[in-house]
């Protein structure tokens, strides 16, 4: 498959060297190897970026920040920051399906509400940081 026909590149604005695919790849050069990023724990997926606002640690070296894989499709595909208070949903429920066809932005209100119907109570955790992403 060639870089083309996998959906590449899209660059993602404000993480310099960052392209993904509409398939949910992600490459940090347009010439390296596909990644889907690392799990953390909870299913999806994120990648490690340099801090966009600039910040730096005590010894001079860039601040990295753990990034949502899907945050990160969403936000290069349509070209937008994702608003405070809406959280992009995994249409399939599959967290790790990183697809552009398989995301949508919703209100965190309704992603709670989408995620709680697809999970028995006794599955769900409570924890809202594991619902919004």
């Amino acid at each position: 498959m060639t870089s083309s026909e996998a959906g590449y590149p899209k660059y993602v604005r404000h993480y310099s060297g960052l392209f993904v695919s509409d398939q949910g790849h992600i490459k940090r050069k347009i010439n390296d190897t596909p990644s889907r990023g690392f799990d953390n724990q909870r299913g999806y997926l994120y990648v490690n970026v340099k801090d966009p606002s600039g910040i730096r640690l005590k010894s001079g070296k860039p601040r990295w920040i753990k990034k949502y894989v899907h945050r990160l499709i969403y936000e290069a595909f349509y070209d937008q920051v994702i608003p405070e208070g809406l959280d992009v949903h995994h249409i399939n429920g599959v967290r790790n399906d990183n697809r552009l066809s398989n995301l949508m932005l919703l209100s965190r209100g309704d992603n709670l509400e989408e995620a709680f119907g697809r999970r028995s109570w006794n599955e769900a955790a409570f924890d809202e940081s594991d619902w919004h992403c």
